[in-house]
């Protein structure tokens, strides 16, 4: 890490007013540099073999305090991460055609990443195809293998690393995400209904139960359009009541899971908590998932000018989900930010203060006043469009890692501390 980089990241949170009284201090928010345990990665094990659980990974089953995470240690366990992209196609895995998929894994580890939300889509896990050879280039050994199996090789490469895991189902139909018209703003359409997404759920659950680094549900990505956060409109459109149905059935087969459901609206909804709550068969499993993005905003009349003041943009996600991070009330609980950012080129040295770059820096100062748990949104894997650059499994953009790694770290919680730190 630069000197320059040092002095410019604490330099860019004062001006967006990211230290406020009680906060963490400038010092404090300094880029972490995290080196790999030994200082080389682990030799790779044979893709398609369970591989033992590293002491890199949290104590499990985690579980919800407060608005915490926590391991069975009573420790905070913060969910700092990636998506891994497997819903686009039911033959096709993300980033297996451009590097080995332990190499991957091992890349994310010595970032710090604690999580992975690993995307999947019904068509895949019920058609259950062999993976597309050509989608394959860097991963030999999977050729022949299937969508599922492909997944469970994600999924072993990354415990492997001490990684969690947390599935999302991202779509019905395999494709690109999303849209008013892609009859996939519900958690059902008539291609997959609602028993056959709680089915599909039930088939991953049981497929990674002793896989304990699998540890949560995402249960459904961005519902939108008509969707409401309760039963106003009738149950088709009633998505608490949905989630709570999917996430008994999942604790009936795994009770050590977290699960995790979205706000309405793109996940940017979760105003209706305060009233509705997800209530769930087991208690202290419940973790409510965001996304924020800059259109959001602009829907709703937000300008960039408005951006340089960070009191609108905070406002804003307090009144969306922010107010259930205020502890010991009878609605407070984790909050997931689980996409976020987009495509790290249009955050450079050069246009920083473009639309994308002002909404990114007052996101990323929310984010720190609150330890906020998230997962960054990469389009694809290779470099300047994704996060890692594939041919060297490096941050392909440096400024945007670096303000990544000053995030990463659990800073507040229970039983936060050096020790703490990412593993």
């Amino acid at each position: 890490m630069t000197t320059t980089r040092r002095l410019l990241l604490p330099c860019l949170l004062a001006a967006l007013g990211a230290c406020g009284e009680g906060s963490a201090t400038l010092n404090d928010l300094a880029p972490l540099d995290v080196p790999s345990d030994n200082g080389t990665p682990d030799a790779p094990a044979d893709p398609g073999t369970v591989l033992p659980v590293t002491d890199r990974l949290p104590a499990f089953p985690l579980a919800t305090s407060g608005r915490w995470i926590v391991g069975a240690d009573g420790r905070r366990f913060k969910l700092s991460g990636v998506n891994w992209q497997a819903h686009m196609s039911p033959t096709r895995i993300e980033a297996l055609d451009k590097a080995d998929v332990r190499q991957v894994a091992a890349a994310l580890r010595r970032q710090g990443f604690t999580v992975v939300r690993l995307t999947w889509s019904n068509e895949g896990v019920e058609r259950n195809l062999p993976l597309d050879p050509d989608g394959l280039a860097a991963n030999p050994a999977l050729v022949g293998k299937s969508y599922l199996e492909g997944l469970d090789a994600v999924v072993d490469a990354l415990g492997a690393e001490g990684i969690v895991v947390v599935p999302n189902n991202h779509m019905s139909d395999a494709g690109p995400c999303c849209s008013e018209t892609d009859d996939n703003g519900f958690w059902y359409n008539d291609r997959y209904p609602e028993s056959a997404w709680i089915a599909d759920w039930t088939t991953l659950a049981l497929r990674w139960k002793d896989r304990p680094w699998v540890a949560g549900a995402d249960l459904r990505n961005e519902v939108r359009f008509l969707i409401q956060w309760g039963a106003d409109f009738g149950a088709e459109y009633d998505w608490p009541s949905a989630a709570e149905r999917c996430g008994n059935a999942l604790l009936a087969v795994n009770p050590d899971l977290l699960i995790v459901v979205e706000g309405a609206s793109y996940g940017k909804f979760l105003q209706g908590v305060k009233t509705r709550p997800i209530a769930l068969d087991l208690p202290n499993r419940v973790v409510y998932g965001s996304h924020d993005y800059p259109w959001h905003h602009r829907l709703l009349g937000t300008t960039t000018n408005n951006w340089k003041n960070p009191g609108e943009l905070y406002a804003t996600l307090d009144e969306w989900w922010g107010y259930l991070l205020v502890e010991n009330q009878p609605w407070t609980a984790p909050v997931w930010l689980g996409e976020f950012g987009d495509n790290p080129v249009m955050f450079s040295e050069t246009n920083q203060w473009d639309t994308f770059g002002l909404w990114f820096m007052v996101l990323h100062a929310y984010i720190v006043l609150h330890d906020l748990d998230w997962t960054i949104w990469s389009m694809s894997w290779n470099g300047a469009e994704g996060l890692l650059d594939m041919a060297t499994l490096e941050v392909g953009e440096p400024m945007y890692g670096a303000l990544l790694q000053t995030i990463v770290p659990a800073r507040m919680g229970p039983r936060t501390g050096p020790s703490a730190r990412s593993r």
